[in-house]
Formats: C-alpha cells, structure tokens, sequence
C-alpha cells in the first residue's frame, strides 16, 4: 500500500502485511504508523493510479483482493524487510556485529582522522623548536585533533543509536548509514539524550555523595543499581528519540519483567564507562595507546548498541513500549 508520511508528507510504500506497524520515515526521520488499510479503502488514499473498485468485504484477505491492491500501486508494492538469520552461534556472532563494511568504514574515520591529526599535531610541535613561526599552526591543529575528537564521538553516538533501532528491526550487522548525513544540531540533540539517561539513572548516588560525602557502602549499592538499569534507559532514548524513554516506572517495570534476558547487558557498559575515559587520558599521553583504546571502546559501544536492539528485537512484546 501507499501513504504519506503525516509529518513531512513523503509518498511511503510497504507491503499490505505491514499494516497497524511502526517505522521510521526514511525523509524526516519521524515515527509513522503504517495505516490498517483493506482493498475497499484504497480509493481514499493518494494513489499515482486509478483506484480499484471496492471487493466484497468477505473477500478481503484474498489472492484476488490483493493483486487488485497491487494493480493499484502500478504493481509496485515493497516487500518486506528481510531478517537475516545467524550463522554462528549468537554468543559468538554479538561479537561480529561491526565486522561488515559499514561498521568497520565507521570505526576507521572516527579512529583514523583524529590519529591522523594527532600525528600531523605532533610533527608540527617538534618542527616549533627549530622554526617558532611553526607554532601558529601546531595550535591551529592542536584545536582541530580536538574539534576532531569530539565531532567524530558525537557522530559516533549518533550511529549507535542509529544501530540500536536498526538492530531493533532484527538486523545483525552494523546499520548502513552511507547515505545519511546527521547535522550538528542532530548528533548534539542525541547526545544530550544519552547524557540525560546517564545522569537520570546515577542521579540518587550523585545526590547521596552531595549530601554525606561519604563513600560507604550505600554510595555503591546505588552505584551498581544505576548501572543495572542504564542500559535500559539507553535502549529507551534511543527508541524513543525523547525523554519520554527515561520514565522510571517504565524503565524499574521493563528491566523486572525481563530479567533473565536482561542481564548480559549490565557488562557492556561497564566496560565502555573504562575505556572511554581512559582512551582520552592516554591520548594525552602515551597517543597510540589512546587511539587503541578509542577504537576498542567504539567496538564495544556497538556491540553493546547491537545487544540492546536485539534485545528489543526478542523482547518487543514484553516490553510493550509501542515505538
């Protein structure tokens, strides 16, 4: 069936099976559901087309009903997404996830140019000691590896949750985002959401050190619980794309409900909440040592974005989050 995406007014076409689902609309991004539509109604939608004329209703779900729906798209009716099944054993490919072009064209930019300029930085502060004009453009690229450092970690969340919802959808490898190019505004707006589900989810413990400077054994309990939960307040901003994804109820209820499924998440993000900071504090100092660190924590965080979608994938009546 054809319909306009009510946002931007896209023409969108999907199979007729698809109808009563949720997608995104590939022009404004924006959560459309698709209509529950039967042949009879097809003379109301905005077809390029003659409309069909209307079956009987007892013939709905019918062959006949259907080619009559796809004459009238002109014979172009999408098909639906294909799911790719695993290959290997699912502890083994999680692990995989990056490993096609697209995730590995993602994990060179954003490792590679940063080392590039850092490199390039360097030079540039050896050649100053014999040739002091150089110093103007050692700082210059001094200010650009770090404009670098952080444009290529905000696009890096950005793909995240790009591949949080992409793996939500059922798929097992790293999102293709080639033809899609976030502005600035985007990848900040994102990252707002992720640091808001961080502060949101260990917000009591920052409060309980405010207020007793204490770091007793209360401070950690809270702690490890903020952990817990936090990917689950990650999966919920990334399907959401809004706060709406860090309601409390909703994120304590859905973490419960799938416990055992749940747990393997926990330490993945314990792992990244390591590397990232130590990848910046050793670019200052040992860089290549940083750099590794960098990529190894991109690694994970797709990994773990992956693990996160998936488990929305399995999980998607569970939760009953209707995104």
């Amino acid at each position: 069936m054809q319909f306009q995406c009510p946002t931007c007014g896209r023409k969108l076409t999907v199979d007729d099976s698809q109808a009563g689902r949720k997608g995104r609309c590939p022009q404004c991004s924006q959560m459309v559901t698709v209509p529950k539509v039967s042949p009879r109604d097809v003379e109301l939608l905005d077809l390029s087309g003659p409309a069909a004329p209307a079956p009987p209703a007892e013939s709905d779900q019918t062959d006949g009903a259907y080619a009559r729906l796809s004459s009238a798209f002109g014979g172009r009716l999408a098909r639906p997404e294909e799911i790719p099944e695993r290959k290997l054993p699912w502890f083994i490919d999680i692990f995989l996830y990056p490993l096609n072009r697209a995730g590995l064209m993602t994990l060179l930019v954003c490792v590679g140019v940063p080392l590039l300029l850092q490199a390039v930085t360097k030079f540039f502060g050896i050649l100053t000691m014999v040739f002091v004009p150089a110093m103007v453009f050692w700082v210059l690229l001094l200010v650009l590896f770090w404009g670098s450092v952080v444009v290529f970690l905000l696009y890096m969340n950005w793909y995240v949750c790009e591949c949080i919802r992409d793996s939500a959808r059922g798929q097992t490898r790293a999102a293709d985002t080639i033809g899609e190019t976030p502005g600035l505004a985007e990848m900040i707006g994102q990252a707002i959401y992720m640091v808001a589900s961080v502060v949101a989810t260990f917000g009591p413990a920052i409060i309980y050190y405010a207020e007793t400077r204490r770091a007793d054994a209360i401070l950690w309990v809270l702690c490890g619980a903020a952990g817990f939960v936090l990917p689950m307040a990650l999966l919920g901003v990334a399907m959401y794309e809004d706060v709406r994804g860090l309601n409390p109820i909703r994120l304590v209820g859905s973490t419960l409900k799938t416990l055992p499924q749940y747990m393997i998440r926990a330490p993945f993000c314990y792992l990244l909440c390591a590397l990232i900071p130590a990848a910046i504090y050793y670019m200052l100092k040992l860089w290549i040592i940083g750099h590794a660190l960098m990529l190894a924590a991109y690694y994970v965080w797709l990994v773990l974005a992956h693990q996160l979608g998936r488990f929305f994938y399995k999980n998607d009546e569970t939760l009953n989050w209707d995104v």
